[in-house]
């Protein structure tokens, strides 16, 4: 049968129904997003140290409020995701959990997880103000210490994050079985913060205030100018692209 044989409402239900909101790890990869292992309360504009190898679990250095200094900041609706949870990770994957949860629910057959968040917000740090209000406060302060990371090309500064209020996760086997698990949680250790909490159906679900769950990047430089110190990237790509600009040679 062809399509012009096909009643125009039928036809309308058939496109809508193929189409669906993507999962939350698959969106967070379309829009350039890092994951965070665990999801934390994170600072925008945070200076952290950054293995290549496990870039979903950055080492704080330090963030602007450490070094006493303000951040303007941005936030707008984050991109629509799923709410069917149907996408699957390995547990020790993307937005996994609090390191005491994972291991007991992997104590109890746990090998994949699947989560919907709830409450999503992104927020941005505008370059400007960043450059220039805050940056420098905390480069003044702690940037005798990030020499040896800057030369190894691991460090970098936080300007965007992806937070959410709430999370639930649904446990799978290694063959992608559900499970119904009784995880126990352990509030109040080291990493697990009130709001996380176990529940008869046995998920495990975070509702509080808001956890950054994926960010955004770039590196920390330094600066183009002989005896300059650390400066963001794009700072120093634009100081670059006003000499090129001024260079008759480069045009």
């Amino acid at each position: 049968m062809s399509l012009r044989h096909i009643p125009a409402l039928l036809l309308a239900l058939i496109v809508i129904g193929g189409c669906h909101a993507k999962g939350i790890h698959e969106v967070m990869s379309d829009y350039h997003y890092t994951e965070l292992t665990p999801p934390t309360v994170w600072e925008l504009g945070s200076v952290v140290e950054i293995d290549p190898r496990i870039p979903d679990a950055p080492d704080l250095r330090s963030t602007p409020a450490m070094a006493g200094a303000t951040i303007a900041t941005v936030d707008s609706p984050a991109p629509d995701v799923s709410q069917s949870g149907d996408d699957k990770l390995d547990l020790s994957l993307g937005m996994s959990l609090p390191h005491d949860i994972k291991a007991n629910a992997a104590a109890k057959g746990a090998r994949q997880y699947s989560v919907v968040t709830g409450g999503n917000l992104i927020r941005r740090a505008p370059l400007d103000p960043y450059a220039i209000d805050t940056f420098p406060v905390m480069a003044q302060k702690y940037g005798s210490n990030w020499k040896q990371a800057i030369e190894q090309g691991r460090l970098f500064y936080i300007y965007e994050i992806w937070t959410a209020t709430k999370m639930d996760y649904r446990f799978f086997d290694e063959r992608g079985i559900s499970l119904k698990l009784d995880v126990p949680i352990d509030v109040g250790s080291a990493e697990v913060a009130a709001g996380w909490s176990a529940r008869s159906d046995g998920t495990v679900t975070y509702s509080g205030p808001a956890l950054a769950i994926g960010y955004k990047y770039r590196p920390v430089l330094t600066g183009p100018e002989p005896g300059a110190g650390p400066t963001p990237k794009a700072i120093q790509l634009t100081a670059q692209r006003k000499l090129a600009d001024n260079n008759p040679k480069d045009r």
